[in-house]
């Protein structure tokens, strides 16, 4: 038997005090860590890879595609390989299958309505568009998409090849081109859907009877909301109808009817008024009136109220030189080559409307003079007063025959006898 070396003897008793030293290199109190369990999944913003998953199949049922797609990347980088390859696949053949659908039903619907036939009362008798027919298409590929389309947007091939909608849209196609093979690169007729042609038999119907509520209205004297109602009527159908143009007929005579009325009311009270006292309120109302003519004018499409129209005008042009201010006092223009005790003559007289009153006496008979004489001599006074207030030298308007001027002068209401 071999004797043991003294290395031998002596390694039980180095494993054993360095067994004794472990306790006391670790610190006093410090309890051990526990291991990570080898196991626990990875996340992403706080979720697992399979609540990725679950999120992206979500998306892809809500037809949010593109979501869809990022949220299973996002599945595939926290749990990389190739377990998510059958999501992505279906995710991307979706969109490609939407992508494909919207393109097409853009093309058979998204065109202007070229071509409508109504009955009677609106309702659409033929209505179609027209499309281009591309390379693997048929009528009867075109029908499931026009049904895809009714679906709500469903892709063509999500939609069952029985469907009777297809059929509803193959004899309305056929109907229009015949049973035929296409061509690619033809002009085809494309029929509008059961919606639309719905819509635009509700619009006719709703026209028609905006048509027959705005007859009632005139029928009431209620113009206003019979002017509402006619200019509410937008459809073609309905615009092109007898009922529409009776009641059209009856609302312009009615209307004009009731602005001559107002016309000659509003010159009636215009001519009534003291223009001393009230001249805003006679260029309103000359305003209005002349207004009111032309409208009636409009609607009778004739110039009948010319002779009316010939009244209001020169007076309204007139009224329409002066201005009163609000202390009462009046600015009046004075032309070229016309004298200042002219022109102002000429605006008290148009005040007044009428020619002051002259009795051709002189001094020594001054108590023969008329109020008008009398008034004329104290109304320059004033005019002489309220010039100097302003600064304005008098004597130079008396010599101001040869300028276009503007003057102020005081109201003649003040100075005579109405």
């Amino acid at each position: 038997m071999r004797r043991r070396t003294k290395a031998t003897l002596a390694l039980p008793m180095a494993i054993l005090l360095l067994g004794l030293a472990v306790p006391l290199a670790v610190r006093p109190g410090a309890r051990p860590q526990a291991s990570r369990p080898a196991t626990e999944a990875r996340r992403r913003a706080g979720r697992t890879a399979a609540e990725w998953r679950e999120l992206a199949v979500a998306a892809l049922e809500d037809g949010r595609h593109d979501t869809a797609l990022r949220r299973i990347k996002t599945a595939e980088s926290v749990d990389p390989g190739r377990q998510f390859d059958l999501e992505i696949r279906e995710i991307r053949r979706a969109r490609r299958e939407v992508r494909v659908f919207e393109r097409a039903r853009e093309r058979f619907l998204g065109g202007d309505v070229e071509h409508v036939e109504l009955d009677p009362r609106g309702a659409v008798l033929v209505a179609y568009r027209t499309a281009v027919v591309l390379p693997g298409e048929s009528l009867w590929s075109i029908a499931r998409t026009l049904a895809s389309a009714e679906e709500g947007g469903n892709p063509t091939s999500r939609v069952p090849a029985d469907d009777p909608r297809i059929f509803e849209h193959w004899d309305r196609l056929t109907d229009l081109n015949g049973v035929r093979e296409l061509d690619v690169g033809e002009r085809i007729k494309v029929p509008l859907l059961a919606s639309e042609r719905g819509a635009i038999a509700s619009a006719n119907a709703a026209d028609l009877v905006r048509i027959a509520e705005g007859a009632c209205a005139v029928g009431r004297g209620d113009l206003e909301a019979a002017a509402a109602l006619r200019d509410a009527v937008a459809g073609s159908f309905a615009l092109s109808t007898p009922e529409f143009e009776v009641f059209d007929v009856a609302l312009r005579s009615a209307r004009r009817e009731t602005l001559v009325r107002a016309a000659r009311r509003a010159l009636k009270d215009a001519l009534a008024l003291k223009r001393t006292s009230s001249h805003a309120g006679f260029v309103g109302m000359l305003s209005s009136a002349r207004g009111a003519l032309v409208e009636a004018e409009r609607l009778a499409g004739d110039s009948r109220f010319e002779v009316e129209l010939e009244v209001i005008e020169p007076l309204l042009a007139e009224a329409v030189r002066y201005r009163v201010l609000e202390d009462g006092s009046v600015v009046a223009p004075k032309p070229s080559g016309v004298a200042y005790t002219d022109a102002v003559r000429a605006t008290v007289e148009w005040f007044l409307d009428r020619k002051l009153l002259a009795s051709g006496r002189e001094f020594p008979h001054q108590d023969q003079k008329t109020s008008d004489e009398i008034g004329w001599a104290r109304y320059l006074s004033g005019a002489s007063d309220m010039a100097r207030r302003e600064g304005v030298d008098f004597a130079a308007l008396l010599e101001s025959d040869a300028a276009e001027i503007e003057v102020r002068l005081p109201n003649p209401g003040d100075y005579f006898a109405e």
